[in-house]
């Protein structure tokens, strides 16, 4: 069975194998390299050998949302894709609005400086 993109695209994520415990608490799938411009820093890489040993773990979530996929149209995802970003979109907006009402409304109907 050819891979499919929403399958490509699982493995290709940072994956935690949740059957399994991380060693020493952390996360598998990638490897942790020192920042050559700042020693405090830690740069996280993808360990892409490690990741496809677990990539098998998501494939059920890619098969499911694929039957899901095959109902619809390209246009009718491109749709949903479109309005769940507009629906976000507008929701952090309104948020933003809400939290800025809220502070004027502690500050006794003031602005902050």
């Amino acid at each position: 069975m050819p891979t499919s993109p929403l399958r490509q695209l699982l493995r290709n994520r940072l994956l935690v194998d949740p059957r399994r415990p991380p060693e020493h608490g952390r996360a598998q799938g990638h490897r942790d390299a020192e920042d050559p411009k700042e020693r405090r820093k830690v740069i996280v890489e993808a360990d892409l050998a490690s990741l496809e040993k677990m990539s098998h773990v998501y494939d059920s979530v890619a098969d499911a949302f694929q039957k899901l996929h095959e109902q619809h149209s390209v246009a009718e995802v491109h749709f949903f894709i479109d309005y769940f970003e507009q629906s976000v979109a507008t929701t952090k907006i309104e948020i933003a609005q809400l939290v800025l009402v809220t502070s004027d409304d502690r500050l006794g109907g003031r602005s902050e400086p």
